[in-house]
């Protein structure tokens, strides 16, 4: 893809990303996002062919972020127990906060079924 569809890409995720914090995954349609971004609905899908592309495209890219700051902490050799802000075990943490704050907002609004959200960040987590 060109640099200018990456970027557009961006744009596409950066304002979907909000659309999908306001009004949860469900209520979001390909017309609210063609809205936001002013793009037709035909620019919208020469990018994206759905919503649920779009939102897998950024957890992903939230999922590989944190995976990175992982490695890249391994590949300094921080210790994996320390009391630092900077230590794996703190890595961990913050994922799983993040992860469970995401299923509890899910349950919240209904797009998710009722589960223990602990349970299913560590299935997320080990399934990888």
């Amino acid at each position: 893809m060109s640099l200018k569809g990456d970027k557009t890409r961006q744009i596409i995720r950066e304002k979907a990303y909000q659309l999908f914090a306001q009004k949860g995954f469900k209520e979001v349609t390909m017309k609210d996002i063609c809205a936001s971004t002013g793009l037709s609905r035909g620019g919208l899908y020469r990018h994206y062919e759905s919503t649920e592309q779009i939102f897998l495209e950024i957890v992903n890219a939230f999922s590989n972020r944190q995976k990175d700051e992982v490695f890249t902490k391994i590949e300094q050799r921080i210790p994996a127990i320390s009391k630092e802000d900077n230590s794996i075990t703190r890595q961990y943490e913050t994922s799983k906060s993040t992860w469970i704050e995401l299923i509890n907002y899910g349950i919240g609004t209904k797009e998710f079924n009722p589960v223990n959200p602990e349970s299913v960040f560590h299935v997320i987590l080990f399934a990888y």
